[in-house]
């Protein structure tokens, strides 16, 4: 075990559990309630995370020799581009882009460090080559950096919405409009910390535009533009006016005529000029299988 030691000496009144989180390095909320629980000592007491810190108040806490190392997997990574720089992939449905504290097998950074020596770090070692994200049952196209310079310079394209990502949704109801704006801030739901809602704690703005590009009285296909990237933004912005999509299992129907075995949501298109080529790059792809078998039986043919 690693022992550290904090002796008090300002920060006097500041939760345990915030003094710790700016103390120690590269810590997720969840593992650093785990160690209070477990293994933090406050003059040789076990203390809450909301406890008050005391000057001259003796810190002291075990930790693993070292965490656990993220392992590479010999497992498939679909690739739509590459170059020396980046590459694009797709992204199945079931599979996390890196590693948590609670899953450290089975994800798209655990297959890409078997493949590539080198990949970008700016967004941390558990995170390597990773400049956006996808949710975990969401498909779709995913950039990855190969190398540092190529990451900022993707940071910068995506601050500037120099990006486009169009996605496709199937919803349920028909929409009364073909196209449309939601202008609505995300946050964290104070009812419940996992999920998101329209103007949830700490809410920031969000903007979000579709088009609809095939409907029948009971769904609707619609493609989507991000123009934010909130948490969950696609699918809380459109339970937000009442056209949830099809599957989703925290924002969705509770009682779900389709038998899908989540959200029916991909990323389909990715466009931008590429930063150190000037070349445009642009890379569609149709949805996933279980997504088209599902367009397949209600009569829609947009993809083919």
């Amino acid at each position: 075990m690693k022992e550290l030691k904090f002796i008090i000496k300002d920060g006097e009144g500041s939760r345990l559990d915030l003094f710790l989180s700016k103390n120690i390095e590269n810590i997720s909320r969840s593992k650093l309630q785990k160690i209070i629980k477990e293994s933090v000592f406050v003059n040789e007491k076990k203390r809450k995370p909301n406890y008050k810190v005391q000057k001259d108040d003796i810190i002291r806490i075990q930790l693993p020799e070292e965490e656990m190392k993220i392992q590479k997997e010999n497992s498939p990574l679909d690739i739509r581009y590459e170059d020396e720089d980046l590459l694009i992939l797709f992204k199945p449905k079931g599979k996390i882009v890196h590693t948590t504290d609670s899953v450290r097998e089975n994800t798209v950074v655990n297959a890409l460090l078997y493949r590539f020596d080198q990949l970008s770090n700016l967004s941390g070692e558990e995170r390597p080559g990773i400049v956006h994200r996808l949710d975990k049952d969401t498909t779709g196209l995913l950039i990855i950096a190969k190398n540092n310079e190529i990451h900022e310079k993707l940071q910068i394209l995506f601050k500037e919405r120099k990006i486009k990502k169009i996605y496709y949704a199937l919803c349920n109801g028909d929409f009364s409009e073909t196209e449309g704006d939601i202008y609505a801030p995300i946050g964290r739901n104070p009812n419940k910390r996992t999920e998101m809602a329209v103007n949830g704690l700490n809410s920031k703005e969000a903007h979000t535009s579709y088009r609809i590009v095939w409907n029948n009285d009971n769904y609707s296909l619609a493609e989507i533009h991000l123009d934010t990237g909130r948490t969950h933004q696609i699918r809380v912005h459109m339970k937000y006016i009442h056209h949830p999509i099809v599957g989703d299992p925290v924002y969705g129907l509770r009682k779900e005529k389709l038998k899908v075995s989540s959200q029916l949501l991909s990323a389909c298109r990715l466009e931008f000029i590429h930063p150190n080529t000037g070349e445009k790059i642009s890379i569609q792809s149709v949805p996933d299988e279980e997504f088209m078998k599902v367009l397949e039986k209600l009569g829609c043919c947009y993809f083919k």
